[in-house]
């Protein structure tokens, strides 16, 4: 495949006139257009068949490389090209010669080779196969000049000795022997289409065809055609042969029209009419375009083409645009040719039906016809003028074409009574509102109404609020109004089918009318739909619609009115909303209380000191014998939520302290756990609740906390619980004069109370503080002492050894006194050797020159650089008595002596206190050499 430079396209030049639907574009080449035969076009590769036996190839995505061949053999020996054909995707083209010699050229390949198999056949036509093969071109139906139709499967191949056509059969021959000159085959309902035509008929089969492998090189049509008849249309024969198809929806769906040239004129149809009873239908419906109503008198028609919704008819150098679901022809336009070829024919069109583009040629010129518009601008006002609803239905992509046919077909469905696709197509209407409404309402189709209504609110502006809002309550009448009447039909049939049917359709009913207000909710006026709902006595949509807009009160109201206790609580476990259960605690407290505390723990962020009240309230009407709720839920906030607010205490501890029961010990048992745990009770309240209920215990306990032990101690004799008030007296254990007297409160009672001397002993054994005289004046004046004989005994033999401990302690103490003064004495009598010659430890001048000072660590000063010394340090407290000195004007004397000789002005810690002073102070006149 030899790229020639040369042959490239130069541009695309508009006609100077222009057409409301298509233009007609001349297409310039950078080298003259001569001697063209034919031309195809297919997934945007176009081939030129030349007179000189020269095939051009060009890729119209990339037309700046164009590609041309010539035939192996030279013209006289193959004869001229006559006719050339392309498969749909741009890959296989077929040449025909005049003699009929026949050659395949693959996309990839650079070199044209010859079908020895369909050598002698003058190709006319070609079915191509509906399925897309890589390599191959899988099962292909060629048409011949003689009326005989043949099947072949070509593959390319790179091996010398293998044939590209794997086999060549014939199928089929026309009766008459008129050439083939259209063959089209296509899928249908699990069947294989197949038409042919002539200049003056076309064939149409349908049926099954063998199932092949594409590989197989084994005929797959031969049953077809030798078992099914197939449908015939005879027209007079025309001039010239013509056979179109349409070209490819969107998402490669495939061709939906045929076309066809005759005698008479253009007949055109649908495709999918072939599937519809036996197959007649194809041609039987179809429709034809006469020459008469092009006003072409008795000039032929050379070519024609299919766009989606119009026909393109080629006569003379003039192409005419045919609406062909009416017929009528909406453009006509000549070729304008160029100067001095103004008679030059124009040979016909070819189309791109993948593509969707349009061409016609001559000898010398190339045009391709564009869309410029919306093609189906109009196409609906036509169908709609033949009542061809549906069809102008799918057409109308405006929203006023599309108003206009639903407005026009909805009023021809209320004549003919269909009610319900009237509603749907006048929802979609601009048609009066009241009017639409009304026509329904009064012929008593709700079901209709209910469709309208729907289609209406869908097209409605969302900021037409009140409008929705009407609409949508309408809806929710009709929802009520039906589910009403299903009921009464249910409960009023005994007939069980029916009542089966009817179950059925009030559970869809219930379904729609819950998808509706889910959809609808931001356009529902609650209270209007509480209402509706609520006259029509359905509980059931009541509560649901009251779940779903998430009003929970109104639920709750509900079910606490009809005294459902569990189905309201199941509402505050939902909700998880402390707001609701603060206001609705009372009632369901005193009605179900241990369902309500479960309900309350399960519930987060609750302040328990909130449901105090309603907590007060249930214990005032408990009267069951059971577990207090009120406890255990509070019991559940100080320990499992740790609540420390004062206002649970003091409750936990009325309702223990208020209870009938005359057991203390719940009561003491949580005053004891609430004080070891730390808790900030109120002990003032709680002690004055505990007197005031007669709960002696435990204010006995309270006192004790609080440190009133006196109190506590008093409280526990009044009992007479020695015990109580014994352990009383030992709690101040780091206050032995206090346990002392609260222990001789303890004791002066015990033994007032039995006079018993055991008494007496036993408490001088539980502590220790306590002597025998001190219960002595406890007892009656003539009491014998006899019994307290070694308690009295004991206490002297103390007493003794108390004296000689004092006595040792004196004889210490004076020994240490006569310590202290010969050590004063030595020290007095301390003394340093110093060296001869040894100097001053800060001028370096021998001590002995003037006054000096020596410390234990060796170190010796002069007096005059040790008072420097210290005025220059920042031992400030040292310089401040040397200035008080001076200031006094005091001599230097022992009072100097004691300042200087306090310690070494070289290793005491005031030399760590000058770590920050600078080494060498910036007034210092040598300053300046330590500069760096």
């Amino acid at each position: 495949m030899a790229p020639v430079s040369t042959l490239t396209l130069l541009s695309i030049v508009p006609s100077v006139c222009q057409l409301t639907m298509f233009s007609i574009d001349r297409v310039q080449l950078m080298f003259a257009l001569n001697n063209v035969r034919c031309m195809v076009v297919a997934n945007n590769i176009l081939c030129l068949a030349l007179g000189t036996g020269r095939v051009i190839r060009i890729d119209l995505d990339h037309p700046e490389v164009v590609d041309d061949f010539d035939l192996p053999k030279k013209s006289k020996e193959t004869g001229s090209i006559e006719r050339i054909f392309l498969d749909p995707t741009g890959s296989h083209l077929i040449i025909s010669t005049t003699i009929g010699d026949n050659y395949i050229l693959h996309y990839q390949s650079s070199k044209p080779k010859q079908l020895g198999r369909l050598k002698g056949l003058n190709v006319t036509s070609i079915a191509w196969s509906p399925e897309e093969h890589s390599r191959s071109t899988g099962a292909i139906l060629l048409g011949c000049s003689n009326g005989a139709v043949y099947e072949s499967m070509i593959e390319p191949s790179n091996e010398y000795f293998k044939r590209e056509d794997r086999y060549a059969r014939q199928v089929w021959s026309a009766p008459d022997g008129e050439a083939i000159t259209g063959l089209y085959a296509f899928h249908g309902s699990g069947e294989r289409h197949v038409i042919a035509s002539s200049s003056s008929k076309i064939w149409h089969w349908r049926g099954k065809i063998a199932n092949r492998g594409p590989n197989d090189a084994l005929p797959a049509y031969t049953k077809l055609f030798e078992r099914v008849s197939p449908h015939i249309e005879e027209f007079a024969p025309g001039n010239f042969d013509a056979f179109a198809i349409s070209p490819e929806k969107a998402h490669k769906q495939p061709p939906s029209t045929f076309a066809w040239v005759n005698g008479v004129g253009v007949m055109h149809g649908q495709l999918a009419k072939a599937d519809e009873g036996d197959g007649g239908a194809l041609f039987s419906e179809a429709q034809l375009v006469l020459g008469d109503q092009l006003g072409i008198g008795q000039k032929p028609i050379k070519s024609v083409m299919l766009t989606e919704y119009h026909i393109l008819i080629l006569v003379d150098r003039t192409v005419y645009g045919v609406n062909r679901f009416n017929n009528r022809v909406v453009f006509q336009e000549r070729f304008e040719a160029d100067s001095g070829q103004e008679n030059e024919e124009i040979i016909g069109f070819c189309a791109d039906t993948r593509i969707g583009t349009y061409w016609a040629y001559s000898q010398k010129e190339l045009f391709e016809i564009k869309l410029t518009g919306d093609e189906s601008k109009e196409i609906w006002k036509t169908l709609l003028e033949s009542e061809e609803y549906d069809s102008a239905l799918q057409m109308a992509n405006d929203p006023y074409s599309r108003d206009v046919v639903c407005t026009a077909y909805g009023e021809k469905l209320l004549k003919q009574k269909d009610y319900s696709r009237a509603a749907k197509l006048l929802g979609d209407s601009t048609l009066p509102f009241e009017t639409a409404s009304l026509t329904f309402v009064e012929a008593d189709q709700l079901d209709a109404l209910y469709i309208y209504l729907s289609g209406k609110l869908k097209h409605l502006n969302k900021r037409n609020k009140i409008q929705r809002v009407i609409i949508t309550s309408w809806i929710i009448e009709l929802f009520m109004e039906r589910l009403n009447a299903l009921d009464d039909h249910i409960s009023a049939s005994q007939i069980l089918d029916e009542n089966s049917s009817k179950l059925s359709q009030k559970a869809t009913a219930q379904e729609d009318f819950k998808s509706f207000i889910k959809s609808n909710v931001n356009d529902l006026d609650r209270d209007t739909v509480y209402e509706v709902i609520t006259s029509h006595g359905r509980r059931d949509e009541l509560l649901y619609f009251a779940d779903l807009v998430k009003d929970s009160t109104f639920v709750l109201n509900y079910w606490i009115r009809m005294e459902k206790w569990d189905e309201a609580l199941h509402i505050l476990r939902v909700e998880n909303d402390p707001r609701l259960t603060y206001k609705y605690s009372t009632v369901l407290l005193v009605n179900a209380p241990r369902a309500t505390v479960d309900t309350w723990m399960r519930i987060s962020n609750l302040d328990p000191a909130k449901l105090v009240p309603a907590l007060m309230t249930y214990v005032s009407k408990r009267r069951s014998s059971g577990v207090n709720q009120a406890v255990r839920y509070l019991k559940y906030a100080i320990e499992t939520l740790d609540v420390k607010d004062v206002v649970v205490y003091n409750t936990l501890i009325t309702i223990y302290a208020a209870d009938s029961s005359q057991d203390e010990s719940p009561l003491l048992q949580s005053l004891q756990e609430l004080s070891s745990s730390g808790a900030a009770l109120d002990y003032d309240y709680a002690l004055r609740i505990c007197m005031q209920c007669n709960r002696l215990e435990s204010s006995v306990y309270i006192y004790s906390v609080i440190g009133m032990y006196e109190e506590a101690l008093r409280l526990a004799l009044k009992r007479n619980d020695n015990e109580l008030a014994a352990s009383i007296a030992d709690k101040p254990s780091n206050d032995p004069e206090l346990r002392k007297t609260l222990w001789l409160e303890v004791a002066e009672h015990m033994v007032k109370q039995d006079g018993k001397f055991e008494t007496a002993i036993d408490l001088l054994n539980r502590c220790e503080l306590l002597k025998i005289e001190d219960l002595l004046p406890f007892f009656p004046d003539f009491t014998s002492i006899s019994s307290f004989k070694r308690q009295v005994i004991s206490s002297l033999e103390g007493y003794n050894d108390s004296i000689s401990q004092l006595n040792k302690e004196m004889e210490s103490s004076v020994a240490t006194s006569n310590n202290l003064k010969e050590e004063i004495k030595k020290f007095q009598r301390r003394y340093m050797i110093i060296e001869p010659g040894e100097g001053c430890a800060i001028c370096n001048f021998p001590l002995a020159t003037r006054r000096f000072y020596v410390f234990p660590c060796q170190h010796a000063f002069h007096f005059d650089c040790l008072l420097n010394a210290i005025n220059s340090s920042s031992d400030i407290k040292a310089r401040r008595q040397l200035s008080e000195i001076n200031t006094n004007g005091k001599e230097v004397s022992d009072a100097m002596d004691a300042v200087l000789s306090q310690k070494c002005v070289l290793c005491s810690e005031s030399v760590i206190d000058s770590i920050d002073a600078p080494i060498v102070h910036p007034t210092d006149p040598d300053s300046a050499m330590w500069e760096i």
